[in-house]
């Protein structure tokens, strides 16, 4: 499963963007809001996540399910794992 951090790196090493700030600064957001992320007191909204995935070059709905798999517990989370691994096993068309 795929979590924020990794995502960040994803999205800085395809992109080219050298640094959480320049992240950032392409998402216009603070810095200091993509160090939250990367600690986990704060979570990016789902439009973020869509643009974040676009920079590493992963497919958006993968990136969704995991992302908020990751930050949800409970039932809830079991069901976005469930639809994350439908979504892996089921063929592009």
């Amino acid at each position: 499963m795929l979590d924020i951090d990794n995502l960040l790196d994803q999205a800085k090493s395809n992109s080219g963007l050298a640094s959480d700030r320049a992240i950032g600064r392409h998402l216009e957001v603070n810095q200091s809001l993509v160090a939250h992320w990367r600690k986990g007191s704060a979570f990016p909204n789902d439009n973020v996540i869509v643009e974040l995935a676009d920079l590493a070059g992963i497919p958006s709905k993968l990136v969704l399910m995991s992302i908020n798999a990751y930050k949800t517990r409970g039932r809830a989370r079991e069901v976005y794992l469930e639809i994350l691994q439908e979504t892996q096993e089921t063929p592009s068309q």
